[in-house]
């Protein structure tokens, strides 16, 4: 009776964990920390469909796209390539299907679609709805109806949660450009001090001038900040201004 019981459990345990590793892989859009990655799933013509963009520092990305089969995603320029290495990497769902894991190392045949600061491995996960991209232009379209409308405390209303919420999808330029945007809606509501409270957090603030920015960033990431950074050094002279700091 023992020796039954023991092979049971290690028959129900090797059933779970089967079931966990053959969790199938839900279509939708998932994302990288930061948006530094969109990975997509798709149903095509009966086939799981990937496509995969990411970012890396000064501008350099990896791009991809292919099949996604057996739990494993694999390009199409080289599925039916014999001769060499294909780039075909696990892809390990998790969280009840809402987040999606690659492996950081991918060998050669993946790194080939890629710049050298920019890799495919991490976590991609399933924003909810107002954090998908989507989501984000929405808030940000009723942003500017009730900013020009100068209804300033709608318009604070309307994006706070995009910084609140979705932080961890949003790109660091995106995050430091809506604090500027709730700033300014801040300071026309005649709350200064909560200007400055949020532009303080931007990258930009803790550099004097341009060069000091330039010398800690590399070189197209400056080019893509700097219109952001000469808006939050405006804009925190202004809300100082009026708060007397």
């Amino acid at each position: 009776m023992g020796r039954s019981r023991f092979f049971s459990a290690v028959l129900l345990a090797f059933a779970l964990c089967s079931s966990l590793s053959a969790q199938p892989i839900a279509p939708g859009e998932y994302i990288r920390s930061g948006d530094s990655g969109v990975l997509k799933v798709e149903r095509q013509h009966g086939q799981t469909r990937f496509s995969l963009e990411t970012t890396g520092a000064n501008c350099h990305s990896c791009s991809m796209s292919g099949q996604v089969k057996g739990g494993y995603v694999q390009t199409d320029d080289e599925s039916d390539d014999t001769t060499g290495p294909s780039c075909r990497v696990r892809l390990t769902p998790s969280h009840q299907g809402q987040w999606l894991d690659l492996p950081l190392q991918n060998g050669e045949a993946c790194s080939r679609h890629c710049g050298a600061r920019a890799h495919i491995g991490g976590t991609y996960r399933k924003p909810s709805a107002h954090c998908s991209r989507a989501g984000q232009r929405k808030a940000r379209d009723t942003f500017i109806v009730h900013y020009r409308a100068k209804q300033y405390p709608q318009a604070v209303a309307a994006l706070s949660p995009v910084l609140a919420q979705c932080g961890d999808f949003l790109d660091w330029i995106e995050a430091d450009r809506i604090r500027n945007d709730l700033a300014l809606a801040h300071f026309h509501a005649g709350d200064p001090g909560q200007c400055l409270k949020l532009l303080e957090d931007t990258r930009a603030s803790g550099q004097a001038d341009e060069q000091g920015l330039k010398g800690e960033m590399p070189p197209c990431d400056f080019d893509n900040y700097i219109a952001t950074a000469r808006a939050t050094w405006h804009n925190m002279s202004l809300c100082k201004g009026s708060t007397g700091r």
